[in-house]
């Protein structure tokens, strides 16, 4: 059922009454045109700045520009970074030194593992072959 204008009239009532109650941007920017002008100003140059920024990416000026539109500098990107590539080569090189016993090093980049430790005790506990024993006798105690 279509609404009857009655009732189009009573919301663009209660629209305008909204409107006049904020005081967000909108009201302002159309209530205080020496406010709209300067947001809009601020606008333009901002607009102005930012095409500035892009055409000098567009143009391959500086590091960003040159990032973006040279496919060499990215396919070489991407080769130091990749599974294969000599930048993650070198990393796992370098963890591997630093990190010896790590088992998250690259098998094919981390030592060969060691044998068992066979570390010798500095007093020696083995009897000697001929039954002598090597620590002198306690003295017993008196009697």
């Amino acid at each position: 059922m279509p609404q009857s204008f009655h009732q189009r009239a009573a919301e663009l009532h209660d629209l305008a009454a909204r409107m006049n109650r904020a005081n967000g941007l909108l009201p302002q920017l159309m209530l205080d045109q020496k406010y709209a002008g300067r947001v809009m100003s601020n606008l333009r140059r901002s607009s102005d700045d930012m095409r500035e920024v892009l055409d000098k990416i567009n143009g391959r000026r500086g590091t960003l520009g040159l990032l973006i539109n040279d496919p060499g500098l990215y396919n070489n990107g991407t080769n130091l970074v990749s599974a294969s590539g000599w930048g993650v080569s070198l990393f796992k090189g370098v963890y591997s030194v630093s990190h010896p016993f790590s088992t998250t090093a690259s098998p094919s980049y981390a030592p060969p593992p060691a044998g068992p430790l066979n570390y010798s005790p500095a007093v020696s506990s083995a009897v000697p072959a001929d039954g002598a024993n090597p620590a002198p006798a306690a003295a017993s105690p008196p009697n």
